[in-house]
């Protein structure tokens, strides 16, 4: 391994531009459903970094068992609220409720996670949409650290959810990579993976890329995050196997999760002067 890309040093370094755009109280909202492990960890970190900012972070926690108009309730009055900038619903939520309805509640500004159907329809048609989701600039961060121009090179995204393995392959094809997505139904991972400059595992899968996926020297960008019955992290990564093959690689924890981290405040502020100015 050539490089370790660490998402903390590369926060720090956007930190104090950041603080620096800060000039009133801002707030946003997270409204968590239920109960889930790396789902309380990141709200934890999400509050933990904003409160460095002096940004308020409010946390409702709703019974997993919660009715969808409750949900939509709770959303419609933060959309109204003028102290509350950005609106975030943490997923996963339970099965019985639609993320889709749901999320499509929060108004386009204040959708701070870039989920709506409004923000990803933007990204889709290349028009700027009010926010891109954390995650992906978290990625994109992670490979401009690295000073190179990609254009040309393949990467391969494996997990197609809308929070991450979409919008991001949108994010590659901008940059000129020719973008392959896998999930669960692809056929020869393993020979697809091979083919990766830029491998994305965002499967939700402890440990599911090891050695035989990598190509040698490629660059690796571990999304998932898994709590294991110590209360370890591990990412999507066999890390320690890996590293050694690779160029580039992100660990986890440490990795793409502080800057997913970061890129929401960077998004509650943005929500919040793109509101002041209007």
């Amino acid at each position: 391994m050539n490089q370790l890309i660490c998402g903390h040093q590369i926060r720090d370094q956007l930190y104090v531009s950041l603080k620096n755009r800060i000039k009133d109280p801002i707030g946003f909202a997270i409204i968590q459903i239920g109960n889930d492990g790396p789902s309380d960890i990141y709200v934890k970190r999400k509050l933990a970094y904003a409160n460095k900012f002096n940004i308020h972070g409010h946390h409702f926690i709703l019974d997993s068992h919660v009715s969808e108009g409750r949900v939509i309730d709770l959303i419609k009055q933060l959309n109204h609220d003028p102290s509350i900038h950005g609106i975030i619903v943490q997923l996963p939520i339970p099965k019985h409720l639609n993320m889709r309805f749901i999320i499509d509640h929060i108004v386009p500004h204040k959708d701070i996670d870039g989920l709506t159907s409004i923000n990803l329809g933007r990204m889709m048609t290349h028009k700027e949409p009010f926010f891109i989701p954390c995650t992906v600039k978290g990625c994109l961060a992670a490979l401009n650290s690295l000073n190179e121009d990609f254009s040309g090179k393949t990467a391969v995204v494996i997990g197609r959810s809308l929070l991450v393995g979409r919008p991001l392959g949108l994010a590659l094809l901008e940059k000129n990579i020719t973008v392959i997505m896998a999930h669960s139904h692809t056929k020869d991972l393993v020979s697809l993976c091979q083919s990766a400059d830029i491998l994305v595992a965002a499967a939700g899968v402890a440990s599911l890329i090891s050695q035989k996926h990598v190509k040698k020297g490629g660059i690796i960008l571990d999304v998932g995050i898994t709590k294991k019955p110590d209360g370890s992290i591990v990412g999507d990564v066999d890390f320690d196997v890996v590293a050694p093959y690779v160029r580039a690689i992100t660990p986890v924890p440490g990795g793409i999760g502080p800057l997913t981290v970061h890129f929401l405040i960077d998004n509650a502020v943005k929500a919040y002067e793109n509101q002041k100015f209007q």
